[in-house]
């Protein structure tokens, strides 16, 4: 007799059925968060294999440059998507027959806004910073269309998960990732000053059609829907629009304070030191997503039934426990060589950098559990209120810190910040765990 058919055999004689279905794991919950964490490890180790080919490819001074050019297209890409990415996997279950407007008006949105922010940012930017000086001329118009192409490819995957069809984003993340390796392996020849740029540019170009294709075609509803008129009705009833209001703010805030770390290191203290501090970024935010993945899934199937949060959060943060505990702790111990695959000096010079920045996906992690639960109950206030206090320590905290340590201190004021609005929200995260609250047929079984 196997484990499986005996666990099943002592679950029926106990009369515990239910119980033996309920621990496999068969629930949108955990099915949708496995889907987006095989996104996170996919995502993140084909991401290691890139850095690692391209710092061999590629001059440190390179690196560094081109990795703080990245930073700002994400995060101004992002201010422009208008926190829609963030706040899809919320909406697109309150729109349900009116998710094809929804969708068409939010990439609508990603297009005016990214043309217009773009053009301020490449006007005034480069002035400030002379590490991005190319932008003021023809690169300028190349990164305008980038930050529009970029937050396309972001909408989609939130597209996909407010869809429940999860397990669409590890293949579209997948793809990206290898055309990307491929496409900086070439470029080495053919553009290297920038070719770890355009690398992710053309990466993403050749994968925004065929993902929305999928989802224009099979994905949404095929029935016509209603106009934006009428979505922008369903989600103002529900108090929806004035949420995204201080979503959007404090995403802004939290996009500020993790975009603000590689420029600020990469003015203060140079290319080559950012270059260090930027691979270790890279795979805490690696850690980090672990997290977000199960927030993100959280927010989806709690969305669909808000009488089950407390019961959905606390399976939540029981599977995170099991799997980022021992995650952080082997990178706590093996830092130096999970770091020296990208040469000897990123071991040498980086390892206490991710060290710190490991051992702050804890607080973070509570976070982002909780900002989910925030989410789905629509405290905007409350996540603007939270993404400021993080952003306000830990900005402060660099700065007094890099004169003394340099990067560590900038790591340190990054573990600081978490962990003190951690500390501070606790107790009301687990108030609300230990309400009693239903969970529901709905909730348990696939859609």
């Amino acid at each position: 007799m196997t484990a499986v058919t005996a666990l099943r055999t002592l679950a029926h004689r106990d009369g515990r059925a239910d119980a033996w279905r309920a621990a496999i794991p068969r629930s949108p919950l955990i099915r949708n968060a496995a889907a987006l964490m095989l996104n996170t490890v996919v995502s993140s180790g084909l991401g290691l294999v890139y850095w690692l080919v391209a710092a061999r490819l590629y001059p440190a001074r390179d690196v560094g440059r081109d990795s703080a050019v990245l930073s700002a297209l994400v995060a101004v890409s992002s201010v422009a998507q208008l926190n829609l990415a963030v706040a899809l996997p919320r909406l697109l279950p309150a729109a349900r027959d009116q998710a094809r407007s929804l969708v068409t008006a939010t990439y609508l949105t990603n297009l005016g806004a990214g043309l217009l922010v773009g053009l301020v940012f490449t006007r005034v930017v480069p002035y400030l910073s002379p590490q991005l000086a190319f932008l003021r001329d023809d690169g300028g118009l190349v990164f305008t269309v980038a930050i529009v192409l970029w937050g396309m490819f972001s909408l989609q995957d939130s597209v996909l998960i407010g869809l429940r069809r999860s397990r669409w984003v590890p293949v579209d993340n997948a793809a990206f990732g290898v055309v990307k390796l491929v496409a900086a392996g070439g470029l080495a020849v053919l553009a290297p000053r920038h070719g770890i740029y355009w690398s992710w540019i053309v990466a993403a170009l050749l994968l925004v059609v065929p993902v929305n294709l999928l989802i224009y075609r099979r994905l949404l509803p095929a029935a016509s829907a209603p106009g934006l008129g009428s979505v922008l009705g369903t989600l103002r009833a529900g108090g929806l629009v004035r949420y995204m209001a201080f979503d959007y703010g404090a995403s802004l805030l939290r996009l500020a304070y993790v975009s603000f770390i590689p420029l600020f290191v990469v003015t203060r203290l140079g290319n080559v030191t950012n270059a260090y501090f930027f691979m270790a970024l890279t795979i805490a935010l690696a850690l980090d997503a672990l997290g977000l993945a199960m927030g993100t899934s959280l927010t989806v199937e709690a969305a669909h039934d808000e009488g089950a949060l407390g019961t959905l959060s606390r399976q939540a943060l029981q599977r995170l426990a099991w799997l980022l505990g021992p995650a952080v702790l082997c990178t706590l111990v093996f830092a130096p060589t999970i770091l020296s695959a990208f040469g000897g000096a990123y071991g040498e010079r980086g390892a206490m950098l991710l060290r710190l920045l490991a051992l702050a996906t804890i607080p973070r992690t509570l976070l982002n559990v909780y900002a989910a639960v925030l989410r789905v109950q629509r405290a905007g206030p409350e996540l603007l209120l939270i993404q400021a206090a993080v952003l306000l320590i830990g900005v402060v905290c660099s700065v007094a810190l890099i004169g003394p340590t340099g990067a560590d201190g900038v790591a340190v004021a990054w573990l600081v910040a978490h962990g003190l609005v951690a500390v501070a929200v606790a107790p009301r995260l687990l108030r609300h765990l230990k309400t009693p609250q239903r969970l529901s047929g709905a909730t348990r079984g696939a859609p």
